[in-house]
């Protein structure tokens, strides 16, 4: 790599690497994997940029902060108030990365970093008296898989694997990573169908959750739990499946037609995979506001079906077809009668602890419905509008945008037409894998 001497010399390289990236940004991360030969994740940190939402133009409602679990061991937002001229970072961390000194330690050092950069942009690194520390050895606590003959489980999981990733005639350590050869929690819903179409009982999750042939095997031999039914098989083609697919979708309400079925996005499907493995608890978020006394409840429902209707993401619910050579499709609703829900808390409670309950996400059948719940949470200092969504449904960027639909739509206003999240989708799949 290029010698590095000024922070200035830094933001122009990490610029210029992340502009390039850009390219390829729609690259399976299970392509990186199998090229790289993981181990392990690729990344376990995560960063984002954002820019400060312009304020509300009405007083329904006040925005309050929550506390989300982290879904990686770190995680840094940074948001730029361009009105108020100031920068704010926020960062999670869960213990795999480290303590509380250790994170409050890195984001000084990031506002000295900052502060230099102010008054000085071409400051030389050194002159930061930064410590510089290489890779950090980590004792290898892994079990060896290969110090004892093969089973014949191990041999039929290993047979699976080569058919699956396409490495016949190779050899396949038991210790090598289910990642290194390509697997992810992506494919791993078809693998884990193989697998259970041979007699061996496994979930998706616990092919990510042991990951490796010996380790899986291993679970397999130790497991009390029933079998997991296979699935029935399929020789129809994707797409005349998927047309097909239709006529077996639930109808949520006796109005309800099926507008659009997708195949979802290898993101959505990872995290709705991850979801269920981790029973219920990552990619699962409540948003809170505090309703102003003025606002109407029943104002605020009616405005809130509009906001539903107006935006097909959100009529949407999800299918595991393992069958196909795809693993989670979309349907989206016609029709989807809100199932409000409403507690009361004593004041000073936890509204995300609260409200949570409210919805399971732990199961496969969980998803036949829009991951999505709205909850009126009443409690001393007044009441609160909870909407609980699962990532498939949203990001960042588009978050605003629900909060505003709202807001317009309770006061009568016409709401934006944007484009189908079903039509988005389909134009990034031929990119997607």
């Amino acid at each position: 790599m290029e010698r590095l001497s000024s922070v200035e010399d830094v933001v122009q390289h990490v610029h210029k690497g992340t502009s390039e990236a850009l390219d390829y940004q729609h690259t399976s991360l299970r392509h990186i994997q199998r090229w790289i030969k993981a181990e392990g994740p690729v990344f376990d940190c995560l960063f984002s940029f954002t820019r400060s939402a312009q304020d509300q133009n009405h007083d329904l409602w006040e925005e309050m902060e929550s506390n989300m679990p982290s879904d990686y061991p770190f995680a840094l937002e940074v948001e730029a108030d361009e009105k108020n001229k100031y920068v704010r970072t926020t960062c999670g961390f869960t213990s795999a990365f480290g303590q509380t000194d250790d994170v409050q330690d890195l984001m000084a050092k990031m506002d000295l970093i900052l502060s230099a950069m102010v008054s000085n942009p071409s400051i030389s690194l050194e002159s930061l008296n930064l410590s510089w520390s290489g890779a950090t050895a980590t004792a290898d606590t892994k079990k060896d898989w290969d110090d004892h003959p093969w089973s014949n489980l191990e041999l039929e999981v290993c047979d699976i694997v080569k058919r699956f990733c396409g490495l016949e005639g190779q050899q396949i350590s038991r210790n090598a990573s289910f990642l290194s050869l390509g697997l992810d929690s992506v494919t791993a819903i078809r693998f884990s169908s193989q697998l259970r179409d041979a007699g061996v009982s496994v979930s998706s999750a616990e092919v990510m959750r042991f990951p490796c042939i010996g380790a899986l095997a291993h679970s397999v031999v130790e497991k009390v739990a029933a079998e997991v039914p296979s699935p029935p098989q399929s020789n129809c083609d994707d797409d005349v499946q998927l047309d097909g697919f239709v006529s077996q979708v639930e109808r949520l309400s006796p109005d309800d037609t099926i507008d659009s079925v997708f195949k979802c996005s290898p993101l959505q499907t990872a995290m709705i995979t991850q979801t269920i493995g981790s029973n219920g608890v990552v990619y699962v978020h409540p948003h809170i506001v505090r309703l102003a006394e003025s606002t109407s409840v029943d104002q605020l429902k009616e405005a809130y079906r509009l906001t539903v209707m107006a935006n097909d993401i959100l009529r949407t619910s999800f299918h595991p077809v393992p069958e196909m050579d795809f693993s989670w499709v979309g349907t989206v609703h016609s029709d989807v009668p809100a199932a409000w829900q409403e507690i009361t808390v004593p004041s000073g409670t936890d509204f995300t602890q609260a409200v949570m309950p409210c919805v399971r996400l732990d199961t496969e059948s969980a998803f036949s419905i829009p991951p999505i719940q709205p909850v009126i949470v009443n409690e001393g200092g007044g009441r609160l509008l909870v909407i609980i969504m699962h990532h498939a449904l949203y990001d960042g960027v588009s978050l605003p945008f629900i909060f505003k639909d709202l807001a317009a739509a309770y006061q009568g206003a016409s709401l934006p037409n944007r484009s189908l999240f079903a039509d988005a989708v389909r134009s990034l799949s031929p990119r997607s894998d």
